[in-house]
């Protein structure tokens, strides 16, 4: 049996897979339940897929599917219509389900989700309200496959990313990147809209209205033309993979072929595919290069059949797996001699000056002016709706922010001077939050020494922090606003991370999930391969730093700002001011992610939010200094 590898990307919004099981010729009725989810109540809500399952539903019809079309399901009304539409299933006939709307997994099955998913919750919970897509008892596709169908179709448009946002202490329950393999049994078609380690594009841009995701605009017509299934994937993969590089991104389709003969929807279609033109053995060479789909398979195809009807569809995928990641953003050498004396004024200061306003103070660093587009765009991996739309920020004001997180040596110092109650701390002991009792800022156990930044300080103490600085100084201290925060963090970079776009280098730049914390929580489903030598937090500056001379912009600790929360940033300001207006003010924004969080939310625009009360062991802050 062949198998091309695991291909599907972070769930929230569409890992496409096509699963056709072709027995001999349909024969009997021809049924199809199709089901898109938008309007998600909790989780994000989501803008292609009602479109995408109307699309899908226009075209079966025109094949000569009887079709049945719903929106907008809850948890309940999904059982119910996978019921009936069970119900009415008869052995012989051709069944065609599809969904189009969240799902996750857990790394060994699949699970979809009605509109009134939670936001968060643990595996065993969120088992409990999501349906099980396969699992060779009571799935969708078990249960279809029970009523004796001659021919199974299934369309899981399960999006991007994980749906549920990471709890307060940045973790989220399910896998990162894609939904678990379904291995497909013999006579199977499978397809998927991305490959392996790639994201499949919701849209090109915040301006492209097309009512189609970017796989199934190209794929659809493909599909509604009869022509059998590896020519049409084959020519999607070409055309996909072409708009995708239009954004600077890679997603090629991908697919499995265990069909003896040619698939095809439709009795006596046109068979246009390559490998019907071709010899056996190309075809066999090409199935074996897509199972190991490594750049020695395809180069080694790609010599034996330079002209075959498979070459543009390897030059393909040759060309994703070849393509270079992007370079670190040169970093500024440390200067001993910038530490200026206490007390300046900012606008007396040069772009990358640091100075300390007192011996417990945290060391600033001076800001360059500027304009930075905040937010992410539309194609960036593991991007988020509230991360738009993208709009630029100016800072043409003195500003200096914190060189590092604010230490626990520096809390130390407030704590003492004021006497100030700082509150029990929440923990994640891999499972959920708890409270135990004794439990502080100041005896976290991984915490030996105070170059270890605070955590377990909300952002009422936070607050109180920069009031005291401020007054013990004589200096105007605060927290960074967000579009702030984001400015500085990028550092002048404009990929999705102040080193580049992929996590490649995140070891180097970020404390974040890795297999250092992995080894020590068995829990974790969300990881980098690397290994920075901290299972939990670490000292601050140690890891590299962005453009500006700013260390753990990115891991380490989330960082409260000012802001109230917004779920977009449409109407946000655009000069570096905070946003204290409308939105939800009994919680805060906190950005940068943490030593818990998962490659996907450490990048310069990913964003959350927590209530102004709440406290756990990987949210602390940094401080922004004005004239």
């Amino acid at each position: 049996m062949r198998h091309a590898p695991k291909r599907c990307l972070r769930l929230l919004c569409l890992p496409l897979l096509l699963m056709l099981s072709f027995g001999v010729s349909a024969a009997g009725g021809q049924h199809a339940l199709v089901i898109g989810n938008n309007d998600y109540s909790y989780v994000r809500p989501l803008q292609k897929a009602v479109g995408d399952a109307e699309g899908y539903a226009a075209t079966l019809k025109t094949l000569g599917f009887e079709v049945r079309l719903e929106t907008n399901l809850t948890l309940d009304g999904m059982n119910r219509t996978l019921s009936a539409f069970q119900d009415r299933l008869k052995p012989g006939d051709t069944a065609f389900f599809v969904f189009a709307g969240h799902g996750w997994s857990d790394g060994r099955v699949n699970y979809l989700l009605g509109t009134d998913a939670p936001l968060e919750g643990s595996d065993s919970y969120l088992r409990k309200v999501s349906i099980v897509v396969q699992n060779g008892e009571s799935g969708v596709l078990d249960d279809i496959l029970r009523k004796g169908v001659r021919l199974q179709v299934a369309v899981i448009d399960a999006c991007r990313n994980n749906p549920f946002k990471p709890n307060s202490n940045g973790r989220s329950v399910g896998l990162d990147r894609g939904l678990a393999v379904i291995r497909p049994p013999e006579g199977t078609f499978l397809i998927q809209s991305a490959g392996f380690g790639q994201q499949a594009l919701d849209r090109i841009s915040d301006a492209d209205t097309n009512r189609y995701s970017v796989f199934t605009r190209v794929f659809l017509p493909l599909l509604a033309s009869g022509r059998p299934l590896e020519s049409a994937i084959n020519k999607a993969q070409v055309e996909v993979a072409a708009l995708a590089r239009k954004v600077d991104r890679v997603q090629t389709p991908a697919y499995s072929d265990e069909v003896l003969g040619s698939a095809c929807l439709t009795t006596g279609c046109e068979d246009d595919s390559p490998g019907q033109s071709d010899t056996a053995a190309e075809k066999a060479a090409y199935q074996a290069a897509r199972a190991t789909n490594t750049v020695a398979s395809w180069t080694q195809f790609l010599s034996l059949y330079p002209q075959g009807g498979y070459a543009e569809a390897a030059g393909v995928q040759l060309a994703a797996l070849s393509r270079p990641s992007p370079a670190p953003v040169p970093q500024p050498s440390p200067d001993p001699d910038r530490l200026r004396p206490a007390g300046k004024v900012i606008s007396q200061l040069s772009a990358g000056d640091r100075f300390r306003d007192c011996p417990d103070c945290p060391e600033m660093v001076v800001i360059p002016k500027g304009t930075s587009t905040i937010g992410s765009p539309a194609a960036e991996a593991g991007r988020s709706d509230d991360e738009g739309p993208q709009h630029p920020v100016t800072i043409n004001y003195p500003l200096a922010v914190g060189k590092y997180e604010v230490t626990r040596g520096e809390f130390r110092a407030f704590v003492e001077d004021t006497g100030r109650s700082v509150g029990e701390c929440q923990y994640w002991d891999g499972k959920a939050f708890q409270i135990d009792k004794g439990y502080y800022w100041h005896n976290r156990p991984e915490q030996k020494t105070d170059r270890f930044p605070v955590f377990c300080v909300n952002w009422d103490t936070a607050q109180a922090y920069a009031r005291w600085l401020s007054q013990r100084t004589g200096k105007k201290y605060r927290l960074l606003s967000e579009a702030e925060w984001e400015y500085a963090a990028r550092g002048g970079s404009r990929t999705a991370r102040p080193w580049g776009n992929g996590d490649d280098e995140q070891c180097r730049f970020a404390n974040g999930a890795d297999a250092s914390g992995k080894r020590k929580r068995d829990t974790w489903t969300e990881w980098n391969a690397c290994d920075d030598g901290y299972a939990e937090s670490s000292p601050v500056g140690s890891f590299l730093p962005n453009g500006y001379g700013l260390f753990d912009v990115i891991g380490n600790g989330w960082e409260w700002t000012e802001d109230c929360w917004h779920d977009s940033y449409a109407s946000a300001p655009a000069n570096g001011s905070a946003w204290t207006s409308g939105g939800d003010c009994t919680r805060r924004v906190v950005r940068g992610g943490s030593w818990v969080v998962s490659p996907r939310d450490l990048r310069s625009a990913s964003r959350y939010r927590d209530t102004a009360s709440g406290a756990n062991d990987c949210r602390g802050f940094c401080l922004a200094r004005t004239d």
